[in-house]
């Protein structure tokens, strides 16, 4: 199955809660994202995916949240800030996807 990356990690330091030090007390990559694909097959149709592959920290820190407040039934996890060129790689990618996974378009 073909995967390419879109963004690489940059490092992330949390923000300070007022004077004190870090929220999290730690740094850690952002998220990265990755669109995979792959062809129809003898199991069914082709598909294309879209993953965002976080450190263990950053999970940690997300279901570390979810238990401080029970009455939250969701979280939100997000790719970091694209910037343009990474968007035109995710456009790229995806037609490429597409195109291998279901066919190209007429």
């Amino acid at each position: 199955m073909p995967r390419e990356k879109i963004n690489h990690a940059a490092p992330f330091e949390p923000t300070t809660n007022g004077d004190g030090p870090a929220i999290h007390g730690e740094s850690w990559p952002e998220p990265e994202a990755l669109l995979s694909w792959t062809r129809g097959a003898d199991y069914g149709p082709g598909f294309v995916q879209v993953a965002l592959e976080c450190p263990r920290a950053y999970i940690l820190n997300l279901a570390a949240d979810l238990k401080a407040n029970p009455d939250m039934e969701t979280i939100g996890v997000y790719s970091p800030a694209l910037t343009r060129d990474h968007v035109n790689a995710l456009v790229r990618t995806a037609r490429k996807a597409r195109d291998q996974a279901f066919g190209r378009d007429e």
